[in-house]
């Protein structure tokens, strides 16, 4: 079985999709945020308010770090784990497939929910930056790209036949 990253903006759908391509694909599946806010017993927000950004950063390099070294894993990253290069170097370092999740911001903005996500919960719009900012880090660090535009199943079934073919 192989190890899946998925890597996107928030919002992309790493989760939901992450969820059912573990499921069809027999893997575990592990949200890197929500192992983290499990691992500190504090939610990602408590975190950004009270220690900042920057300890929240060091703490998610720690927990790739530990998850890069699991078996037959799908694992949904944080939208900002392209920012720090070990992570993404311990991800390819211990054989994960990274797939960046394109979705256009303009989708991302009409579905998703900003409270509990500190970057944007206070101004929405940053979304777009962040993306610009992001977007060619996603594309350099990812083995397959795939816009997620459309159906969740749609997009899971496209991304089963890419990894088949590649075995």
């Amino acid at each position: 079985m192989k190890k899946i990253a998925l890597i996107g903006i928030m919002g992309s759908g790493k989760t939901t999709l992450g969820k059912i391509l573990a499921e069809r694909m027999g893997n575990s599946f592990i949200c890197s945020d929500e192992y983290l806010e499990e691992k500190l017993n504090r939610t990602i927000q408590d975190i950004f308010e009270k220690n900042g950004e920057a300890y929240f950063r060091e703490m998610e390099a720690e927990v790739i770090k530990e998850l890069s070294e699991r078996e037959e894993l799908i694992l949904s990253t944080g939208g900002g784990v392209v920012l720090d290069e070990k992570n993404m170097e311990n991800l390819k370092d211990n054989g994960f497939v990274v797939v960046f999740l394109n979705r256009d911001v303009e989708i991302i903005m009409k579905d998703i929910e900003t409270e509990g996500r500190p970057l944007i919960k206070e101004d929405p719009e940053k979304l777009r930056k962040i993306f610009s900012d992001r977007k060619d880090l996603y594309n350099s660090y990812s083995d397959i790209i795939l816009n997620n535009d459309g159906q969740v199943e749609e997009a899971v079934d496209k991304l089963i036949n890419i990894i088949s073919s590649v075995d």
